[in-house]
């Protein structure tokens, strides 16, 4: 480098760092030289520190700095036992911010809420007991999901010794081979409110049955079991209000592990959950019919969930009280074939005094196929506050699933289920993807919505895929129907679900029959389609807006 050119800092390192010399042994330059590097590190350090100190993030408040930082820990570990336990993580630990500069790190090492949620997946055990340590008093989360080694255990049990009693949220992922070691842990643990078991096995039905000392687990309050099922103590029944049983056989003999005998303990229960859940019998030979299974009185919601059958869900009484959420995981093809075998459940849940007024279809595509989200209230007024439906169903479907298998029991062939069901439903909503040809099978229109009397509200919506309001405007001509301009709707094609004629034809039926609909919500790329259906067919239809009381147009949609 040219001597006019040098900082202090070049001079001064060429004057620190010189080879070595006549005087030194190989050694000694090495110790020299390391040293030297090491002071220069610190003094790097140091520099970064200030540099890092001058940045717009850190003249925000501690407060501010502090929800950051809370906001960077729940990127790592879960909010809950309830979600995902496989949910992907960022590797290294998340606590590498504090080393940015020392407020950070001060603000950090003050705040004994950032260490209150601990993961064996980004964090090793001794990492974890020192966040114990630094969480002070506060209640803890703690997700034991790897294999620890033989070595952690004692370690891990000096923790919960000492740290046990706070433990609000635990959830564990265990073997066949672990869980006895972590059976006398649990002891500890006597405060925790969510406690999740995830038992590795040879799949679905995998039966572990685990047997605990009473008490335990006395404050539980949200118990979730996958792959396992343990004895249910009236120190874990008495209190508890959400239950999730995922990939368990239930055995009908035997009362202590039958659903019927949990159900019938846990007398607080509000949230239900069953995912691939099989009950069998043990023993072999003749067996008397199975019987129903009442559920608690308490119980408010009950999410059912299968890739196959819906034997348990046959043998559960419906109440009137209960929300039921159903999810068929299973291809479309197989999906067709368990259509009676759904409606039956529908007619049972929804049919006689509990039937529905309002009906929404809700098409989406994703990565696999496409998922259709069936939803019903009983009430017009429950659908407008925004409420839970009282029946919702979750299924994969493809392109060649019409109305008739969309809203089941509708179809002419089955009137009485269409007699029940469908009789006082007065607002049916189709919120479908643009490019899903719902308007494509003219009898399906005919022979399922055209006898719903009480049908007083169709709505059309779907997908908003432009931010900006659409710019619309009518043909100059005066005496023309009303046609807008296509051109200046939108810049992309969308597709109107279909074809429009269904729907013009459909309207023009049923006003001939005396039913015009009173209420028609079309988005305006649709309205278009119809104006322009109508200019091709003149002489062959009416105008389509005088077939419907109240028309509205989506500019949103």
């Amino acid at each position: 480098m040219d001597d006019s050119n040098a900082t202090p800092w070049d001079r001064l390192a060429r004057a620190r760092l010189t080879p070595r010399q006549a005087s030194e042994t190989l050694n000694s330059h090495r110790l020299r030289v390391e040293d030297d590097i090491a002071a220069l590190q610190r003094a790097l350090s140091y520099a970064k520190e200030l540099r890092n100190a001058s940045t717009p993030f850190l003249t925000l408040p501690d407060e501010v700095i502090l929800e950051v930082l809370l906001a960077l820990r729940d990127l790592y570990y879960p909010s809950s036992t309830s979600s995902d336990f496989s949910s992907t993580v960022i590797d290294p630990t998340w606590d590498v911010c504090t080393t940015l500069c020392r407020r950070i790190r001060s603000i950090a090492l003050s705040s004994p809420l950032l260490f209150t949620r601990l993961s064996t997946r980004v964090s090793t055990w001794s990492f974890i007991d020192r966040c114990m340590d630094l969480s002070g008093s506060l209640d803890l989360h703690l997700e034991i999901t790897e294999a620890l080694t033989v070595h952690e255990y004692p370690a891990v049990h000096q923790s919960l010794t000492r740290h046990g009693h706070r433990i609000a949220d635990v959830s564990l992922k265990v073997t066949r081979q672990t869980i006895f070691r972590f059976t006398p842990m649990l002891t500890y643990m006597a405060n925790a409110r969510q406690f999740a078991l995830s038992c590795e096995g040879p799949g679905p039905g995998t039966l572990f049955s685990l047997a605990l000392a009473q008490p335990w687990l006395p404050n539980l309050l949200t118990l979730t079991m996958i792959g396992i099922h343990i004895d249910f103590r009236p120190s874990i029944a008495d209190n508890l209000l959400e239950l999730r049983l995922q990939d368990v056989v239930l055995h009908e003999q035997g009362e202590e592990h039958s659903l019927v005998s949990i159900l019938q303990r846990v007398t607080r229960l509000r949230r239900l959950a069953l995912v691939n859940v099989n009950c069998q019998r043990i023993a072999a030979g003749d067996q008397p019919p199975q019987s129903d299974i009442f559920l608690p009185n308490s119980l408010c919601y009950l999410e059912y969930a299968s890739s196959t059958h819906f034997n348990l869900l046959h043998r559960l009484h419906p109440s009137p009280s209960v929300h039921v959420y159903i999810i068929h995981t299973t291809v479309p093809t197989d999906s067709k074939r368990e259509t009676r075998s759904l409606i039956q459940v529908l007619q049972a849940w929804l049919g006689n005094e509990n039937r529905p007024t309002t009906v929404e279809v809700g098409i989406r595509y994703n990565t696999a196929a496409l998922e259709a989200r069936i939803s019903y209230w009983k009430s017009q007024e429950s659908r407008v506050l925004g409420r839970t439906p009282d029946f919702e169903l979750v299924r994969y479907v493809d392109e060649d699933f019409h109305i008739r298998d969309l809203l089941l029991g509708i179809t002419h062939g089955l009137r009485s289920n269409s007699g029940t069901l469908y009789a006082d439903v007065a607002d049916i909503t189709f919120n479908v993807e643009w490019e899903y040809p719902l308007l494509c099978c003219m009898n399906d229109w005919l022979e399922c919505i055209s006898p719903l009397n009480a049908l007083r509200a169709l709505r059309f919506t779907g997908p908003r895929t432009l931010i900006a309001p659409p710019h619309l405007s009518l043909w100059p001509e005066p005496n023309v129907r009303p046609l807008w301009m296509p051109a200046r709707l939108f810049a992309e094609d969308r597709e109107p679900m279909g074809d429009v004629r269904v729907l013009l034809i459909w309207l023009t039926e049923r006003s001939a029959r005396g039913l015009a609909l009173p209420k028609l919500s079309v988005p305006a790329h649709m309205a278009v389609a119809l104006d322009e259906m109508e200019v091709e067919t003149s002489s062959e239809t009416t105008d389509w807006r005088r077939l419907v009381t109240n028309l509205h147009v989506d500019y949103r949609a």
